[in-house]
């Protein structure tokens, strides 16, 4: 999401819905939630008067935390998830908003190596060397593992076609056809990370 260009400070309400807006076409429940929050006094109360643009996605982790640990109901499996949630929120909000506060996000979203795989193509193209790859904070590391994914742009496909998780996006810039037929030779995968559990 494009929160790079927010004004500062945001609000509650601003933040649910722009985490609304991205999200809204991969997990639309999740964003009808995000909607909901936007709008209700409980759930705005348990993150800051200017929030950080993750503050949604660390109340949800938060939520799904309880959930996994058995103190509150899997609010995702319930027959009415808003209920459920707000629920969860009536009972743990103090809790929630340490959460919210305290515990930082990572993530392993890996459809941001759709744009780095034509970087990547590209350095071994000019070094003809195997890659060493190194990611700082790599949390489940899903990144790392980049080249066994399948990627399609305009000018073809890269990767492997058997993959279950195919990468697509929008080309600001074409990439070149010619690029597409590097093949990658990954050496070594290090993850750096000190916190691996968040």
């Amino acid at each position: 999401m494009g929160h790079d260009g927010w004004k500062q400070p945001v609000t509650g309400p601003e933040v649910f819905e722009a985490m609304a807006d991205g999200v809204e076409a991969v997990t639309p429940d999740t964003a009808a939630l995000f909607r909901r929050c936007a709008t209700d006094p409980l759930a705005l109360s348990v993150i800051p008067d200017e929030p950080t643009w993750d503050m949604p996605h660390r109340l949800l982790a938060g939520a799904r935390w309880l959930a996994l640990a058995g103190e509150a109901e899997d609010f995702e499996q319930a027959e009415d998830p808003w209920n459920a949630f707000h629920a969860l929120l009536e009972v743990h909000g103090n809790w929630l908003a340490r959460f919210v506060l305290e515990q930082p996000v990572q993530t392993s979203e890996v459809q941001r190596c759709w744009a780095l795989l034509p970087i990547f193509l590209f350095v071994v193209r000019q070094t003809g060397r195997p890659l060493d790859l190194i990611e700082l904070g790599p949390s489940a590391g899903l990144n790392l593992l980049w080249d066994r994914y399948g990627y399609r742009y305009e000018a073809g496909m890269w990767g492997d076609p058997a993959s279950p998780l195919l990468l697509v996006g929008d080309e600001r810039s074409p990439v070149p056809g010619d690029l597409l037929q590097t093949e990658v030779d990954v050496r070594r995968r290090v993850g750096i990370d000190l916190n691996p559990s968040t």
